[in-house]
């Protein structure tokens, strides 16, 4: 029922009334059973018939709360179906890992092997290439994993992490592809070394991606998530200084402005020493501490003050 294209609805349909964890954990049993026809399991036939709503159904009510100690076994089903082992790929290597391109494809690892381009040819380094294969159900259901908080997504940011400089970079301006890092930059489950990596990647290109329909909300993201990082205020300040020198740009940019806007650079050109104290976290918490220590003290005088009065009054 779950991969026709008829009984997935009310399959679908199923999912969304649920109420139990026990009636979930029954339908992920019997999605990862296998077929008597050709060995494959039920998850697989639904993602190879093309039914992916389920899949995003069925990562909707992990997430949902009473379901969440379900999410494990979910991920793993879904890597699993995607031919992936789910281990994490090593640090600094130098293949790409096709989890992330799995998922946001929905295809199998074994499919994604006559999919990938040789990437020695420059010629096929263009960005449609880069950003292939991907599909809406599969862009939705990376930010839904990139959500979880039971299951952290480690595995599908470090597979992330592995695709090259330009892949990412074309994906900050695919308008799906961009959302999935948007989701990986301001997700709390994401490693903040992962987010630190993706930095380093953006920011080579950043004036280019700003000037993007959809890269100016990923560098949206991304000075967001520069708070959950060591030293938040030296690297805004070095975002900031990459772009002020194109600030006139992209201040009347259709989509430049809208960073321009957020990360002042005309305050920072025209006042370094006074955009640190309006924008940044540590100068603003310093303000903030004295307003509060001021704010006491005043109070604590008008105390005295007004105790010295009612003494007064009261010799009277």
């Amino acid at each position: 029922m779950a991969s026709h294209p008829i009984g997935s609805r009310i399959f679908r349909a199923v999912i969304r009334r649920l109420r139990k964890t026990a009636d979930l954990e029954t339908i992920l049993g019997s999605l990862d059973s296998s077929s008597t026809e050709d060995g494959h399991s039920v998850l697989e036939k639904v993602i190879n018939k093309g039914q992916h709503a389920v899949l995003n159904e069925l990562a909707t009510k992990c997430s949902q709360e009473g379901f969440t100690d379900v999410q494990r076994s979910f991920v793993k089903m879904l890597f699993t179906s995607l031919g992936h082992s789910g281990v994490k790929p090593q640090p600094n290597t130098e293949e790409e890992d096709p989890l992330i391109r799995c998922v946001v494809g929905l295809v199998s690892c074994q499919k994604m092997g006559s999919l990938i381009h040789d990437e020695t040819d420059e010629s096929e380094l263009v960005q449609n290439n880069l950003c292939q294969p991907v599909t809406l159900p599969g862009c939705l259901l990376a930010q839904k994993l990139f959500s979880y908080h039971t299951a952290r997504p480690t595995v599908l940011a470090a597979s992330l992490c592995t695709q090259s400089s330009a892949r990412l970079q074309a994906w900050a301006k695919h308008p799906m592809l961009s959302r999935v890092l948007e989701s990986a930059l301001l997700s709390d489950s994401v490693p903040t070394s992962r987010k630190s990596h993706l930095l380093g990647v953006l920011e080579v290109n950043l004036l280019d991606i700003v000037r993007d329909r959809y890269g100016s909300r990923v560098v949206e993201a991304l000075w967001t998530a520069v708070d959950s990082m060591p030293e938040p205020d030296a690297l805004k300040e070095r975002l900031v200084a990459r772009l002020a020198t194109s600030r006139v740009q992209l201040s009347t940019h259709p989509f430049g402005h809208f960073v321009h806007h957020k990360l002042q650079l005309d305050l920072f050109a025209d006042a370094p020493s006074l955009w640190r104290k309006r924008v940044l976290h540590s100068h603003g918490s310093a303000q903030k501490r004295s307003t509060l220590i001021s704010d006491h003290q005043a109070s604590k005088r008008n105390r005295k003050a007004h105790a010295s009065k009612n003494k007064q009054n009261t010799r009277q």
